[in-house]
């Protein structure tokens, strides 16, 4: 073998040697990528699981998937659901909510935030 011949067996080497440095990061970063995408998977099951809760209203549960309610969906849920006749109107009470608005009245066109396993008490009244 002349010299030529075991500079570019040498020079193969080396490079053969890149090579393998080369794939075993791109393995590394694969992995990586792997667990970044199992993590948003999580995370994304997580927050889809979060956007629907369940929500009591008159002690029955109800499933919501919006960060708030409004009056009128409220008394909807509700037993007998929601008239609109000028003589009738309805008491919203709740309480368990999150830390925007704890507890409170819900007031006609009002809106709240809404968090799990969040009471609702609806009450058919006269005119509001």
């Amino acid at each position: 073998m002349n010299q030529e011949e075991k500079s570019e067996e040498k020079e193969i080497s080396r490079l053969e040697g890149e090579l393998k440095e080369e794939i075993k990061e791109i393995h590394e970063v694969e992995n990586k990528m792997e667990g970044t995408l199992h993590k948003l998977e999580e995370l994304k099951k997580e927050e889809e699981h979060e956007k629907e809760v369940t929500i009591f209203v008159n002690s029955l549960p109800k499933p919501w998937s919006e960060k708030t309610i409004s009056y009128r969906q409220v008394v909807e849920l509700s037993p007998g659901g929601y008239d609109a006749s000028e003589t009738v109107g309805y008491t919203i009470t709740y309480k368990k909510g999150p830390h925007e608005n704890p507890e409170g009245s819900l007031r006609k066109n009002g809106t709240v935030y809404v968090k799990n396993k969040m009471d609702f008490y609806v009450t058919r009244t006269g005119q509001s």
